[in-house]
């Protein structure tokens, strides 16, 4: 059975409450008793003129009363609790309201009852100290007398979490910090005094000591120690004390004897059951990580520099490519289609190299820049690298002097077969048509068709939107 009371300060709409009930119940009222009036509208409309001529602000209490679902009162069970908590508040011979809730789907019902708080010779309020206790004390007799569901009075305990100190010496212990509270706290809830609750603990391998500070202290097995206080038990340091009263304190041993007591019992263990202690623990047979294998480190990627020789240059820079791909992607991935064409991609070089080469045979010179340029392209396309600027790519080559002007029928079969007039803009050409070769590779005809359509409708677009312009 449960109560619960509170203070009104309207009788108008605790009366419409009482008769009218929540949503889903029918209400009905079964006493109206002490008032000048027989309608319980009219009669707390009294208790409120009486309020405004006196100097107390809430004149009703209300309490409700309820059982747990399949325990039903009959009306004269229902009325003798009222009886009840009245004689508990103080409140015999007060006038009073009881009604009846009752819910229309289970039929589960429960009551309500309003006691007028103004003395009619005094016209002063009725005190109602502590009026919850008062309603548990009358809960708990009446569940006695007629046989109801026993109900806690007091509400479970809130377990706090440790702190961080206790956290720390958990980890530095490696204990189970809550295993050892939960044991402790099932020891003290079951015990009904020190005496007992120190053989509880005893019987778990923990011990109970005697504190400097506090009173009492749990210590683990790894020497570990855990305070009786309100985070670990939910009392206060003396409601612990009262419950340990019967144990004498000065009789348990102190932390540190406690502890030279566990150290002489592992040593008193054979030396096959015995922990390894932390030198041994610091040494290659109990360590993991000594017989690990060294973990392999990937092999560092040189730059390339390119030689003087332009075909061993040539060479040189097709091998560096394939090293430098093997490097990067051991395994070829299916995200990556350039790098399973590296092979390809060394020949399309090689042929950009004979083409270059047979121009700076022209020119006089220019074949190491070209290479660098193709290669720092080819690069930036496969890996993601950086682009030199032009500026620095023109002046990378070392000075070279001047090559004599070809004569009149060497200048009219170069441009024909160039089909450029500066020798400078052939090696620029030769240069931009390596990079291209190298970027269109291995892409796909639907590719090149899809990204030719996307563009066409762009263009459809932009071309539509001019026409809407200028028709506004």
């Amino acid at each position: 059975m449960i109560a619960k009371g509170t203070l009104h300060n309207s009788g108008a709409r605790l009366a419409a409450y009482m008769v009218t009930g929540k949503e889903g119940e029918r209400a009905e009222l079964h006493e109206l008793r002490g008032f000048a009036a027989a309608d319980i509208r009219q009669a707390f409309r009294s208790i409120d003129a009486m309020k405004d001529g006196t100097r107390v602000e809430k004149p009703f209490f209300h309490a409700q009363v309820r059982n747990p679902e399949g325990e039903e009162l009959t009306r004269a069970q229902w009325l003798k609790v009222a009886d009840r908590i009245e004689a508990k508040l103080g409140y015999s011979g007060q006038p009073r309201a009881v009604a009846f809730h009752i819910d229309e789907k289970t039929g589960h019902e429960h009551m309500h009852v309003a006691w007028s708080r103004i003395d009619a010779d005094t016209l002063q309020a009725k005190p109602l100290p502590f009026f919850k206790l008062r309603l548990k004390e009358a809960c708990r007799e009446l569940e006695n007398d007629l046989d109801l569901t026993r109900v806690r009075s007091e509400r479970p305990r809130v377990e706090l979490a440790p702190s961080r100190a206790e956290e720390e010496q958990s980890r530095r212990l490696d204990t189970d910090l809550h295993g050892i509270r939960g044991t402790i706290r099932q020891a003290y809830e079951q015990s009904d005094g020190g005496k007992a609750f120190a053989a509880a603990l005893a019987d778990k391998g923990l011990t109970l000591c005697q504190g400097e500070r506090r009173d009492f202290i749990v210590l683990d097995q790894a020497g570990g120690i855990h305070l009786l206080g309100k985070r670990l038990l939910g009392d206060s340091a003396a409601e612990v004390r009262r419950g340990l009263a019967d144990i004498d304190r000065a009789g348990l041993p102190t932390v540190d004897e406690a502890r030279a007591q566990l150290a002489a019992e592992r040593a008193r263990q054979p030396e096959t059951t015995r922990l390894p202690s932390p030198e041994q623990q610091a040494t290659p047979e109990h360590t993991h990580s000594a017989q690990s294998p060294t973990p392999q480190r990937e092999p560092a990627y040189e730059p390339y520099t390119p030689p003087l020789d332009p075909i061993a240059a040539r060479a040189a820079w097709a091998a560096n490519l394939r090293a430098l791909a093997e490097a990067r992607e051991p395994e070829p991935k299916p995200a990556q289609p350039a790098m399973q064409k590296a092979p390809e991609v060394a020949r399309t070089v090689e042929r950009a190299a004979d083409k270059m080469e047979h121009v700076a045979a022209k020119v006089g010179g220019g074949v190491i820049g070209a290479v660098e340029s193709v290669a720092a392209g080819l690069e930036n396309f496969l890996f993601g690298g950086t682009k030199a600027p032009a500026q620095e790519r023109q002046a990378a080559p070392p000075p070279v002097a001047p090559a004599a002007a070809p004569a009149n029928a060497e200048a009219k079969a170069f441009k024909r077969e160039i089909d450029l007039t500066a020798p400078e803009v052939a090696v620029q050409s030769a240069d931009f048509q390596a990079k291209k070769d190298t970027f269109t590779l291995g892409v796909r005809p639907e590719l090149v068709e899809a990204m030719r359509r996307k563009m066409e409708q762009a263009r459809a677009r932009e071309r539509e939107d001019d026409e809407r312009d200028r028709e506004r």
